[in-house]
């Protein structure tokens, strides 16, 4: 679940961040831009679950 947050999150930041990089829309060029984001927006979204988790089970 927090993998589908990150691909859905990930791509508009990706799109965003290859234009302003680019500074032009270049379909080459923003996958790695696309997949990046959608990998670091994952793993942030897996990291806030695996932390909510963890405080739930041991609340302090």
């Amino acid at each position: 679940m927090s993998f589908l947050l990150g691909a859905l999150a990930g791509v508009p930041i990706g799109m965003i961040w290859s234009w302003v990089d680019y500074g032009s829309f270049q379909l080459g060029y923003m996958s790695n831009h696309v997949l990046g984001s959608a990998l670091l927006v994952g793993l942030f979204a897996l990291g806030i679950t695996l932390l909510r988790r963890w405080l739930h089970r041991n609340p302090m």
